[in-house]
């Protein structure tokens, strides 16, 4: 899974990180998180309709809809993580579990029971 998109990358930090199967693209703070999805979502073109923009954000809702992607909010995302994270623990198949690091990590960046962000003020 791709994730594309997090503002205020710590400085030094901005560009590609890991957590475990998930890869973030942290936004230098020179620019917008909103900016760099638009961008992509317009480089996509017509294979925008493949990819799932996570924003609590409506106008960037709005342009992903616009461009036929799927949109999901971050509260809805960190729901998903969290259920994900549960089914995964009683599953002995498929993808190992994601660690308790990166569950915590995943809810602080998108909210969730132990870590809820801010939303989007535009």
């Amino acid at each position: 899974m791709q994730v594309r998109g997090f503002d205020r990358a710590p400085a030094g930090h901005a560009g590609v990180r890991r957590f475990g199967t998930i890869t973030a693209h942290f936004v230098p703070s020179s620019r917008t998180a909103d900016d760099a999805i638009r961008e992509r979502l317009a480089r996509l073109g017509a294979d925008a309709r493949n990819w799932r923009v996570v924003s609590s954000d409506r106008q960037v809702q709005a342009e992903a809809r616009s461009r036929h992607a799927g949109v999901l909010s971050s509260e809805e995302f960190a729901r998903q993580l969290q259920l994900a994270a549960e089914e995964a623990q009683h599953s002995p198949q498929g993808q190992p579990a994601p660690s308790d690091q990166e569950i915590e990590e995943w809810l602080r960046l998108f909210g969730g029971e132990n870590g809820p962000s801010q939303p989007d003020k535009k």
